[in-house]
């Protein structure tokens, strides 16, 4: 009997010292991963907003996790076992992410956005399975974005806009499915948007707008994403028509596709988005009349369809629109008079209708929107 309790004794002092071991490890794999990240971006020279130094001390490893919550922009988990947020926004960070970033395997959430980062996006930041937030926007980060990053499957929101990345974006992001926010907008991404994005079921924001060289078709797959609400693609180089599974998306509230190479009408199908409120297809080459349908919209605020090869007139129906706010038409190949229906949209600021083949005169009931703030009807033959 005393036998056994000895053995038990000893090996409950085993596990003890194995479990206390197993954490100073755990400690001191934190420290040295935050260590590397303060003098990599150069740590010494870290400010708040205010301008205040931020200190973080390097110089010995804490005796507990929960010493790092003196850290500046580091959270540790409630019950004190993980290293849970890393928040460091616009707190001039310079130099380059490192690669031991990747040992901090419990972060859910790594904020390092509107600073001045350089260099590449470590492979390595495809260790942190548990991130549910990764937010680097807003730096001058190089390179292709790392394929790795389609391991982060507990992924809610990525925010690489405003760098300068290169490179295509990588299909392994297709399996991001938890996601809802994508912004990948202003680098320099090159390539076509890969159908894989149709596989995040989840996501609500997608931005991919101001890739100037970003080339290639919409992917019909896009209109997979039933709880998109945001789509921004405007800026970039793509061509083809635009695709009819578009008007799938019930949720979408704003379709910003300015400034592309798209061809063709403008599908029927858009009518089916009763909650979109911002549409945004000019400077396009699109042709094609402008659909009498469109101004059914009953949330539709601001149209913007000019700087395409539209052509036929402006379809009377244009006085059912409920919701006026903002309205561009100029620089197509409209023909016709301006129908005075248009005298109903009492609540139109912005009307543009200028540089069209349009005649007849003005409508005098032109003179019932007395909020509007523009009008342009420069060279339209009135």
């Amino acid at each position: 009997m005393l036998r056994f309790i000895f053995f038990l004794t000893l090996f409950s002092f085993t596990v003890t010292d194995s479990l206390a071991q197993s954490e100073q490890g755990l400690i001191t794999q934190t420290f040295e991963a935050l260590k590397a990240l303060y003098r990599s971006t150069d740590g010494g020279n870290w400010e708040t907003g205010e301008g205040r130094k931020i200190r973080w001390d390097t110089t010995a490893v804490p005796m507990s996790m929960k010493e790092f919550n003196d850290w500046h922009g580091i959270t540790v988990s409630n019950d004190g076992n993980n290293l849970e947020s890393m928040r460091l926004n616009s707190n001039n960070l310079t130099g380059s992410i490192p690669p031991e970033i990747g040992n901090l395997r419990n972060l859910e959430r790594l904020e390092l956005d509107r600073n001045d980062l350089t260099g590449s996006i470590p492979p390595e930041i495809g260790n942190l399975v548990n991130l549910e937030r990764l937010s680097l926007y807003n730096n001058n980060l190089t390179g292709s974005i790392p394929p790795e990053i389609g391991r982060l499957v507990n992924l809610e929101r990525l925010r690489l806009g405003n760098n300068n990345l290169t490179g295509s974006i990588p299909p392994e992001i297709g399996n991001l499915v938890n996601l809802e926010r994508l912004s990948l907008s202003s680098n320099n991404l090159t390539g076509s948007i890969p159908p894989e994005i149709g596989n995040l079921a989840s996501l609500e924001e997608l931005y991919l707008s101001q890739n100037y060289d970003l080339t290639g078709s919409i992917p019909p797959e896009i209109g997979s994403l039933r709880n998109l609400q945001e789509l921004y693609l405007y800026d970039n180089n793509l061509t083809g028509s635009i695709p009819p599974e578009i008007g799938n998306l019930h949720n979408l509230e704003a379709l910003y596709l300015s400034r592309n190479k798209l061809t063709g009408s403008i599908p029927a199908e858009l009518w089916s988005l009763h909650n979109l409120k911002w549409l945004y297809l000019e400077g396009n080459n699109l042709t094609g009349s402008i659909p009498a349908e469109l101004w059914s919209l009953p949330n539709l605020q601001t149209l913007w369809l000019g700087s395409n090869n539209l052509t036929g007139s402006i379809p009377p129906e244009i006085g059912n629109w409920r919701n006026p706010f903002w309205l561009y038409l100029g620089s197509n190949n409209l023909t016709g008079s301006i129908p005075p229906e248009i005298g109903r949209l009492v609540n139109l600021e912005w009307l543009s209708l200028g540089r069209n083949n349009l005649t007849g005169s003005i409508p005098p009931e032109i003179g019932n929107l007395r909020n509007l703030e523009n009008l342009n009807l420069h060279n339209a033959s009135l």
